[in-house]
């Protein structure tokens, strides 16, 4: 079974197939090149990422946000309502580099949010 292209790959085939008529996918399978054009141009199609130091560590910024999100709704669902008599609209602005965890749960309480 075929794997499934990933965002960088299904831009790619669209460009490439807006410019050439004879553009194949994973000519060879899972390996190198991702397309073969017109029978004689390789191409891999990359995504340039951002990076930032984090923990000593080099992330890609996609990884390092992944936390915060998954952060704020697990505060957000602390202040649920067991009685559903209330509702909340939260409005969040974040700068790299992100606070620490515990220092965004204080902010985010600190607010007039909790029942």
């Amino acid at each position: 079974m075929p794997r499934l292209k990933d965002p960088a790959e299904i831009i790619a085939e669209m460009h490439l197939k807006s410019r050439f008529n004879d553009v194949i996918y994973e000519p060879y399978g899972n390996v190198y090149p991702d397309f073969l054009v017109n029978g004689r141009i390789a191409v891999e199609a990359r995504r340039l990422n951002q990076n930032v130091v984090s923990k000593g560590k080099l992330q890609g910024l996609e990884e390092s946000s992944i936390p915060l999100p998954k952060r704020i709704r697990d505060i957000l669902e602390k202040m649920n309502d067991p009685f559903g008599k209330h509702s909340w609209n939260c409005s969040i602005k974040a700068k790299r580099p992100f606070p620490a965890q515990e220092e965004i749960e204080k902010k985010i309480l600190k607010t007039n949010c909790s029942v």
